[in-house]
């Protein structure tokens, strides 16, 4: 949903949604950015965790709206969208990134590997892979397997080049120097 229709909060954003005009115009913002950013529906949209319908979890809103509503069309999916945001929302893992963009990414020598992902409690929802797997995909895919950087760049990638980025004195290094930080 566009950011200024879940501005001040979810009862606010529900109020835009009870609009018929303001639902309207929601629903053409939504169907624009899906084709600006040239995908067709939200096959690529994943639920992590829905607290009202955990059945939802690991489907995607193409999927969803199939089971609920029986048909899968971009309609459905949007007002898909709609209902679970009333019903309190959802955490979502986005399966948008381009392969060889990653790959050529990989190889910049400033580009730093780290995740972005929140903690979760095991066996709750189904949490992005980046969650517990990035630097072990980054060394099995990227440097065993597909050779795209060496094990010694995907380690100064994912400790001193970030320490060093960020000004973190004394991290990012095993030396004999650096101070216990236990």
């Amino acid at each position: 949903m566009p950011s200024w229709a879940l501005a001040g909060g979810r009862e606010e954003g529900k109020k835009r949604l009870a609009d018929a005009e303001t639902k309207k115009k929601i629903i053409e913002e939504i169907k624009k950015t899906l084709k600006d950013n040239k995908f067709k529906d939200f096959e690529y949209a994943f639920v992590a965790s829905h607290a009202a319908n955990k059945d939802f979890n690991g489907k995607n809103i193409k999927q969803i709206a199939k089971i609920v509503r029986g048909k899968d069309k971009l309609d459905a999916q949007i007002e898909q969208i709609f209902e679970m945001y009333q019903a309190g929302g959802a955490q979502m893992v986005y399966h948008k990134m381009d392969e060889p963009d990653v790959q050529n990414i990989l190889r910049e020598p400033f580009t730093m590997i780290a995740s972005d992902s929140g903690v979760r409690s095991a066996g709750e929802g189904n949490p992005h892979p980046r969650g517990y797997g990035n630097n072990v995909r980054v060394l099995g895919r990227y440097v065993r397997e597909l050779k795209i950087i060496t094990f010694e760049d995907a380690i100064r990638k994912m400790t001193s080049l970030p320490a060093q980025t960020f000004n973190l004195r004394d991290r990012g290094l095993v030396k004999k120097v650096l101070p216990q930080i236990w």
